[in-house]
């Protein structure tokens, strides 16, 4: 029976250590249908994003634009620009520009490269290609629209020897036919449409066109307009004047009276600087000394010679001068391991998205950015150095009072030494000269920060906080502490430690005088008080 019994157990271990192998097969198992499972999600995600990527860049067309006047008088003629903007670096214009000219739905004439169309001599911006031509306006006078029509290889079939697997590019890209077949029918306008037929359209940019009104005899009457603006002291300001009637290369002169002077076009002085007369614009500018709304008056002559028509009716425009009063007091100083923060925007530069500034330390620039306000983590290593920021408005340096008690402008640089955060005590539950219970719960937090915001504020460890409380007599008063570091529950950032302490002892019904001590770092704060009994 006993041989039995052990035979019994024999067989037991192996039951057992079967259901282990089992157990373990099976999370095996498990853990490796859920890692498909995962892969799996991530492909699709993957799949998904590359078919979105694919359809923007398919999207993302380049685009073909006309600029020039709107209006002439009839036999004149006048230079245009085409402009094929949005091309990559391997892009190219395979149709060169054509225009149609109709008249009342008419096609009256068709321009063509290179005959009468040609690459300009000006230089586009980065991805833009220009063309010009000049067109006569001797088919009468009415509304014309010039309809200009461009073609690319932005998308285009990269065949390959074996049939079905030709490449599609798109940019610089190359992508499957099965990538861009998915990408076309996750989009449901897009839904079945063949490759090849996509590909032709794409080549064909959508047509833009322009109006130009051709006049019998007289001109329209030469018009100018200017907004009012807002400005700030001792700030170069600059207010386009529109002109209406004709185009800013036919100004002769614009008169100014209020202040300031108008500058041509062509004039290295004017931020719209700019050779090209169907680009260009005539500013007025002036920089001014004083606060206060100022009245400009402003009148034009062309040189059309179309008598009263080539002159202007003088118009006015306000413009409000601030004093460059800072949005916001100045910090006092930079703080090692702080978060700095800074707004660098005055009255009368209103526009806080076109300021920018550097930010140095000891003269070595660490950061930039756009913006009017300045954030910047001081690293540890910069104590004892002084942080410097430069700011500008529209890449020009301006004056700033740094509050409004300021008589002084200064430059818009501003230096702050690096120094460590300072301990400081807050929220006491009493104050010197106060008349406390003696069985009075007394409190305060201790913490450290320079710029004590969110982010920059630092507990006080309960180590280094000495609290002493004795009477005139010379009795010591002091009972318990207890110190309870706080942190945000949402954030766990550091809140200070919020530090409790409580008194015993014998006091007059009259009131005992007293002495609280409290130190911690460069805290070393006294408090004269009066206590009584309970």
């Amino acid at each position: 029976m006993a041989h039995s019994g052990d035979h019994y157990k024999k067989y037991q271990v192996y039951f057992f250590l079967y259901l282990a192998v089992v157990c373990e097969l099976l999370i095996i198992i498990v853990e490796r249908d859920d890692a498909e499972a995962e892969l799996m999600a991530q492909q699709r995600a993957l799949e998904e994003k590359n078919r979105k990527i694919i359809l923007e860049l398919l999207k993302n067309m380049p685009a073909v634009a006309a600029a020039g006047d709107n209006q002439l008088k009839v036999n004149e003629e006048r230079k245009f620009t085409i402009h094929v903007k949005g091309l990559g670096d391997e892009d190219e214009v395979t149709t060169p520009p054509e225009v149609k000219v109709y008249k009342e739905g008419v096609e009256v004439q068709t321009l063509k490269y290179p005959q009468d169309i040609q690459d300009s001599l000006l230089y586009g911006t980065k991805g833009e290609r220009l063309y010009r031509f000049t067109w006569k306006a001797d088919k009468g006078p009415g509304i014309f629209e010039l309809w200009v029509q461009a073609g690319t290889n932005r998308v285009s079939l990269q065949p390959d020897i074996d049939e079905g697997t030709a490449k599609v590019k798109v940019g610089s890209l190359e992508f499957s036919r099965k990538e861009i077949r998915s990408a076309l029918d996750s989009d449901p306008d897009l839904v079945g449409v063949p490759i090849e037929d996509f590909v032709r359209q794409s080549e064909n940019l959508n047509p833009d066109k322009f109006v130009v009104e051709v006049v019998s005899e007289e001109y329209d009457q030469l018009q100018i307009q200017a907004d009012q603006i807002v400005t700030a002291v001792g700030f170069p300001t600059f207010n386009e004047i529109k002109v209406r009637g004709t185009t800013v290369d036919k100004i002769s002169n614009i008169n100014i009276v209020g202040g300031g002077t108008a500058l041509r076009p062509n004039d290295t002085r004017n931020p719209y600087y700019n050779t090209d007369p169907e680009r260009g614009k005539w500013v007025w500018s002036h920089t001014f000394t004083e606060a206060g709304t100022k009245r400009v008056t402003a009148d034009a002559r062309d040189t059309r010679n179309a008598a009263t028509k080539s002159v202007s009716r003088p118009i006015s425009f306000d413009v409000v001068v601030k004093e460059p009063i800072l949005s916001r007091r100045r910090p006092q100083g930079a703080f090692v391991g702080e978060s700095f923060e800074m707004y660098i925007n005055v009255a009368g530069l209103e526009d806080v998205g076109s300021y920018s500034y550097k930010i140095e330390l000891d003269g070595a620039e660490v950061a930039d950015g756009d913006g009017a306000v300045v954030r910047y983590k001081v690293p540890q290593d910069a104590i004892g150095k002084t942080m410097t920021i430069k700011a500008k408005y529209r890449n020009r340096n301006y004056q700033v009072l740094p509050d409004s008690a300021a008589t002084n402008m200064v430059p818009s640089e501003f230096s702050f030494p690096v120094s460590a955060p300072i301990d400081r005590i807050g929220s006491a539950s009493f104050a010197n000269g106060g008349e406390y219970p003696i069985n009075n719960v007394f409190q305060f937090t201790a913490a450290k920060c320079g710029r004590c915001v969110a982010g920059n504020i630092r507990n006080i460890p309960q180590n280094e906080i000495r609290i002493e409380a004795e009477s005139e007599d010379g009795q010591d008063l002091l009972d318990e502490i207890q110190v309870l570091p706080r942190t945000n529950p949402t954030t766990g950032q550091e809140q200070g430690s919020l530090v409790k302490f409580f008194l015993k002892g014998k006091v007059s019904r009259d009131g005992t005088e007293a002495t609280i001590t409290i130190r911690y770092g460069t805290v070393n704060e006294k408090y004269n008080v009066t206590l009584y009994s309970e």
